[in-house]
């Protein structure tokens, strides 16, 4: 039944009706059904059958652990911020130096926690300027700290062994994620 992890139709919405999904629901007491109407109803990428499959997987989702013994299931919704909207001034912001700051977390990772690092190429990016305007997925309170979550749904592969730490990582830095994470 879990497997509709794998078999979810692939495209931004599949990935919107998740995220969607996931900024109504109640993590620590979901309803599903009345969470997820408006998202099935913008998004029809799901065959009725596969509806009641999709909520038994993001029951499990909500159920895996992140931070030692910690899951999303046990955050009560007062403890959460959910689609925050933030500005971000870039008064004439050089892609060199981003370049080089994100090389240097990458090598970090790769010198601290035996991660690959890739090279950056950013030499099509021009010089920014102006205002960077986004949406963090959650913001979440646990143990008297803060912690920045960011939903993805990118497929990398049919079984559990696409989704190693490893290449969770390597396709984190392909689409720039980590960079997105820094800012």
């Amino acid at each position: 039944m879990l497997a509709i992890k794998y078999q979810l139709e692939k495209g931004a919405d599949t990935g919107n009706l998740l995220h969607d999904i996931l900024e109504q629901v109640d993590f620590h007491s979901p309803d599903w059904g009345s969470a997820s109407t408006v998202a099935l109803s913008k998004y029809k990428v799901l065959q009725e059958k596969e509806i009641v499959a999709l909520f038994e997987w993001l029951d499990c989702c909500l159920k895996t652990p992140l931070i030692n013994d910690f899951c999303l299931a046990d955050l009560a919704v007062k403890h959460t911020l959910r689609e925050a909207e933030f500005y971000f001034p870039m008064p004439q912001l050089k892609v060199r130096h981003v370049a080089k700051v994100l090389q240097q977390y990458r090598q970090h990772l790769r010198k601290n926690r035996g991660l690959s690092a890739l090279n950056i190429s950013m030499a099509d990016i021009p010089e920014l300027s102006g205002m960077m305007h986004g949406f963090i997925d959650l913001i979440f309170e646990y143990d008297g700290k803060y912690f920045v979550a960011d939903y993805k749904s990118t497929h990398l592969g049919d079984s559990a062994r696409h989704y190693s730490t490893e290449k969770l990582h390597e396709n984190n830095q392909q689409h720039l994620y980590d960079l997105q994470y820094l800012l």
